[in-house]
């Protein structure tokens, strides 16, 4: 329950790994698709620890979104993926996402070549992979992996206003506790030379790295 479903546009396409995926599924400047809560409640996309379904929201070559008001939780792999050009998220909680996370680099949210995207008054906390549930597919020596938002290429996208902290340490594949994973991470360098990333406002707390790049 919870949701405001307004939207005018058709079903998303069902692609494999996703509970909710869209793929060339756009609106306009004028009238963006907009993904929310409706007024009074507290919807939420997650709770699927278990397979077939590896990631929550996917948004592939779909541009001119907005997405507010919804809790991402308790998801296997990233919860929230971003493959479009102008989208505007805000008022998110993201949590607990990439336990199994399958291609070593798990995220919150992870932008990937996204253009002009914005994530305000959000929060995120404890996204991080746990070998003992997925063994280490980033390969190579283990080390704790995990992001907030992670970003990959892409060009033009400002994070601002935003709470980052950590309540859980991550644990390696004996179970031990090797400490809090990053709170945000430019994984590769944008796509223009005269692109930006702009953050300001955000709050960082129990972060491995507040920002790495």
């Amino acid at each position: 329950g919870g949701w405001n479903n307004t939207c005018s546009c058709s079903q998303p396409n069902l692609g494999p790994l996703a509970i909710a995926y869209f793929r060339s599924v756009s609106g306009t400047q004028a009238s963006p698709i907009h993904l929310k809560n409706y007024p009074g409640e507290n919807p939420a996309i997650g709770e699927t620890m278990i397979e077939p379904y590896n990631r929550g929201l996917i948004l592939q070559a779909s541009n001119w979104w907005e997405v507010s008001g919804i809790e991402f939780k308790n998801i296997s792999g990233d919860c929230f993926g971003v493959g479009g050009s102008d989208i505007k998220i805000w008022n998110l909680t993201v949590h607990d996402c990439a336990r199994k996370d399958w291609d070593g680099n798990p995220a919150g949210i992870k932008f990937t070549g996204a253009m002009r995207g914005e994530v305000f008054n959000s929060t995120f906390y404890d996204t991080f992979s746990d070998p003992r549930m997925n063994g280490n597919p980033g390969g190579g020596s283990w080390f704790l992996r995990g992001a907030g938002i992670q970003l990959f290429q892409g060009a033009n996208i400002t994070i601002h206003d935003n709470y980052f902290t950590n309540t859980k340490q991550g644990q390696d594949i004996n179970g031990n506790y090797v400490g809090y994973a990053n709170c945000v991470m430019q994984k590769h360098a944008q796509q223009y030379t005269n692109a930006f990333f702009v953050a300001y406002n955000n709050i960082f707390n129990n972060c491995r790295m507040a920002f790495g790049s």
